[in-house]
């Protein structure tokens, strides 16, 4: 698979339909090159965001893409390479994710466990079987 593509295209501030298929044709062509070399794209995980102001509102006629008759609607944000890129360029989508993440390992670091003795107790026993001072 062509996993972990990126394509960049810089378009006008409202993209005209020539815009659209040009990026479209070139999309197109990307997938020819990598299915020549033996790699596979999956159309149902391709996304495609418009990275624009939020000022700058997107005409309605501008929400889908036609690529090898699949159409691929908008998404407000990409992942590429870990990093998630919204359409308004905002780290908060990204950093929830993380924060996310981070607070899943954290809790099943603290979460007791029945196979890995907490550090007081592996202490404690050490002192009692060697007969040093507790701690």
């Amino acid at each position: 698979y062509a996993d972990d593509t990126t394509l960049l295209f810089e378009v006008s501030r409202s993209p005209q339909s020539s815009e659209t298929r040009a990026i479209e044709r070139n999309i197109e062509r990307s997938i020819e090159i990598f299915n020549q070399d033996g790699l596979v794209v999956n159309s149902g995980k391709t996304k495609i965001v418009l990275f624009h102001n939020p000022q700058c509102r997107l005409e309605p006629g501008h929400t889908c893409f036609r690529v090898h008759d699949v159409e691929i609607r908008l998404s407000d944000s990409a992942n590429c390479l870990g990093v998630i890129l919204h359409q308004h360029m905002k780290w908060l989508p990204h950093v929830r994710h993380i924060s996310k993440r981070c607070f899943a390992v954290i809790a099943s670091i603290a979460r007791p466990s029945l196979k890995v003795p907490r550090p007081k107790s592996v202490l404690a026993s050490h002192c009692l079987r060697h007969r040093l001072p507790s701690v």
